[in-house]
This record gives C-alpha cells, structure tokens and sequence, in this order.
C-alpha cells in the first residue's frame, strides 16, 4: 500500500490540496495548524540575491554625549551662539522628520535621517529625537510643536543677537527668554532631555539681564510658557518693527545727507535762491521724520533768507536747545568733548573693533584720553570669539566701528553687557573728537560707574 502513496513534496501537496477543496472542515484544520506552525517561525531572512540588489534599512542610532543625558549642561563662559543658531535650525528638521515619518523603512525618507545625523556628528551636536529609547514616534502632535520652537528660537536669537542696547530695542530680551523657556519645556515633556543649545540662551540671557540689572520672569522655573501661535504673532511683531525702525533710520539717514548737501550749496553761494528753496524742501523732510534739523542748518544763521521761505526763516531764527549737544568740532585742537572723556578713560584701557588698525590714530587717542587703546582687526564674518578674550574687566569702553564691522557684531552688545563694559558704535570715525562726543552721548552715565562683577564672579556667586 505504500507504493500508492505519494512519491514527491508535489504530490503530496497535491492530494492536500484535492482533499481539503473535498472537505471544508478539513481545509479549516488544515488553515489553523499552519498558521499555528507559521507563527512559531522566526521571520524569514531575505535570500542573499535580494540583499544584494536591496538592502534591508538599518537604524543608525544617534549617540547620546557623554555623562548624564538629563543633566543640565554647565557654561563657564559666555557660549558660541553662532553654533546655537545652527544647531537649532538642524534640531527643527530633525523634530519634523520624526513627526512626519516615525520610524519608517521607507529609502528617501531614510536618507533624510542619516543626513541630519551625519550633520549633527560633524557639528557635535545630538539629535534626541532621534533616540527611540526617549521619544514616542506616534506624539506626532508634540514633536510637531518642538518643530515649530525650535525654528522660532532661531528666528528669536537672530532677532535678539542683532539688537541694539536701547530701550527700544530691548523687547528682543523679552521675546527670546520667551522662546527658550517655552522650548525647556516642550523638550522635558517630550523627550526628558535638557537641551544644551537652550541652556546657552538661558545662560546668555542670565548674564546678559543681571549686567544690566534687568529683571526677565521669563528665566524663572515656574514661569508659564506661551503657545506657539502667540510666540509666532510676537516674533513677526517684533520682525516688523525692527524692519520699521531701520527703514527710518536709513531714511533720516539720507535726508540729513540730502540736507548738508544743499547747505554746503547755499554757503558756497548765499545768493543761489534755488538751492535756498531745496534746503527749506529737505528741512520739512527731515522735521516729518522727527529728526532735528537745528545743528544742520547753524552755519546758515546770519544769511538773509529769501522771501516765500517763512518756515525756514523761523527754524533759522531758533538756536540749538541747551540739552542738545552739538556737532564735534573736527578740527586738531581737542574739544571740550576730549577734556570730559579723558577724566573717564585716563589711565584705563579701550578697545576698538572693526576694519584694520590704523597706527597714527591709535597714537592719537592714547595721547588724547590718557588711556592704553587696543584696535582689534577684524575681517567679514570674524568670529566673535576672536573679539571676546580682550573684552576685560581692565577695559573701560569698547568702540564698534560700525562701517567696516559684520552684522555678527549685533551680538558684541550682548557680551559687552555681560561684562559690564559700555559699547559705542561710532558713526563717525577715529578723530579723538569725534570719538569723545559719541562716548559721552552714548555712555557717560554708564562710565562714571563703577565696573560690574565679570562673568566668573557672577557664576561663582550664583554656584553658592
């Protein structure tokens, strides 16, 4: 009788399968002992003609840094915000990629990963989004709105770095203590992970505010965060009357130029009435932009104001306000300028940034104010870091050469308040003169005084 069994693996799956079409309970029994085995079996391997043509994905585990990953990190100096920046623009489309894809096998998607990973190894950063032992892939929700803060710290830190030391400019200080602490938060909830990149804002801001003598309830641990909408609505607040305010100064800018060109015109020829009419037309300009034309028009008064000109004849006829200082004197002798700031500066130290030394004009103002004077050369785009090391508790000023200096500067104010050393930008050169007028009209009151604890006495102060 065994010779009328099956001879082959094909036979026998044959008569199964002519059987089990005969009796449908028996296919019943057949189906659930099968998947019965089936499920027994550890899942088959690809045969090796595929993995050669298509290789299975792999999860390239990011690397967490060394020691605790949930301890906050410590700044024993003012941190590299420039890197800040870069890794918080790299952390948002890391935070994207996750709430978007999960952890998907999909190739494109894949690549997308690895690229964001081998970036942030180059840059010594660490994407803990992309630790599956920390994260839930499914919270799309929430790593969708640690996106979204991510990116608007950027656009709060390039905002804030770029901000002058004024009053108002100063709400830059507000919306980036908003944005960081929001982002502390929103990183703890969904990953349990203190960011180091936030922590650099938080610490910036924390010398920045206590050299100032600037209270931010935004840094304290039990402050509210604001959503994502009302950051957004702030930051594109902020953003526009930023663009207002430098459209205004580009503005007033050019109308005082456009006025000193036609009063250049009138001196040379008091007689040309055309040029009297455009100097009365660029008056009335530079009054719509609440600007004060008085100290533009001193070297008209005297002259006979041809008629039909009734509002420049009455501005002629009013001398410059007390409390208005005027225009230096850019002849060699020293002004009365140069006096004040020397009693300020004799003996002390100041340090120039911007462009390239210029050796007769470090001569000068060393002779001028008494005082050892530093010129830092810089170059476009010259790290911070290079300018940074020289900013002493020694150092009494520090002059920014605006015309030849980087935008990267924006921030010089920053460090400067830390350390509690004024920053003037001078508008007008190196002249001691001019020098003077602008230190006494910019930081006078902060001069006279006494230098602020430096950075690592603060940190000792706050360790106890």
């Amino acid at each position: 009788m065994a010779d009328d069994g099956p001879q082959s693996l094909d036979d026998a799956l044959r008569l199964i399968q002519e059987r089990a079409q005969e009796d449908p309970a028996l296919a019943v029994a057949l189906r659930t002992v099968l998947n019965e085995m089936l499920s027994q079996l550890p899942e088959p391997a690809l045969e090796a003609t595929q993995l050669a043509a298509e290789p299975e994905p792999v999860w390239d585990e990011p690397e967490a840094p060394e020691g605790p990953p949930d301890a906050k990190p410590d700044y024993a100096e003012w941190p590299d915000l420039d890197k800040v920046a870069v890794n918080l623009e790299l952390k948002a489309k890391a935070a994207r990629w996750v709430a978007e894809h999960g952890y998907t096998e999909e190739r494109s998607a894949l690549s997308e990963r690895y690229a964001l990973m081998d970036e942030a190894r180059s840059r010594g950063s660490f994407l803990w989004m992309f630790d599956r032992n920390r994260v839930d892939p499914y919270a799309t929700a929430a790593l969708s709105e640690v996106a979204e803060l991510y990116a608007l710290t950027a656009r709060a830190l390039a905002l804030w770095r770029n901000a002058g030391d004024t009053p108002n400019e100063r709400d830059a200080d507000k919306v980036m203590a908003e944005t960081q602490a929001a982002l502390r938060v929103a990183a703890l909830s969904t990953g349990s992970w203190y960011d180091p990149d936030q922590y650099a804002l938080f610490t910036a801001l924390r010398l920045s505010a206590q050299a100032s003598s600037t209270y931010l309830p935004q840094l304290s641990r039990d402050h509210q965060p604001l959503g994502v909408d009302e950051l957004t609505a702030r930051l594109d607040e902020l953003g526009e009357a930023r663009a207002q305010g430098k459209a205004h100064v580009r503005a007033v800018g050019q109308a005082r130029n456009k006025l000193r060109y036609h009063v250049s015109l009138v001196v040379k020829d008091p007689g040309d009435h055309a040029q009297w009419s455009k100097v009365d037309e660029a008056t009335k300009e530079l009054y719509a932009l609440d600007d004060d034309a008085q100290r533009l028009l001193a070297s008209l008064r005297g002259l006979e104001v041809p008629e039909g000109l009734p509002e420049l004849a009455a501005s002629l006829e009013v001398e410059t306000a007390p409390t208005l200082r005027a225009e230096p004197n850019l002849a060699d002798a020293p002004s009365e300028d140069v006096n004040r700031a020397r009693d300020l500066l004799q003996g002390r130290e100041i340090v120039i940034v911007g462009g390239d030394e210029r050796k007769d004009a470090v001569t000068q103002l060393s002779a001028a104010f008494g005082c050892r004077v530093q010129w830092i050369e810089t170059a476009p785009h010259t790290s911070l870091t290079v300018i940074e090391p020289a900013i002493t508790d020694d150092v009494a000023v520090v002059l920014l050469l605006i015309r030849w200096s980087s935008h990267v500067y924006g921030e010089l104010v920053h460090v400067c308040k830390a350390r509690g050393v004024p920053l003037v930008r001078l508008v007008g050169g190196y002249n001691p003169n001019r020098v003077a007028h602008d230190v006494l009209e910019q930081a006078v009151e902060r001069l006279k005084k006494p230098a602020q604890q430096s950075i690592d006495n603060y940190l000792k102060a706050m360790s106890k």
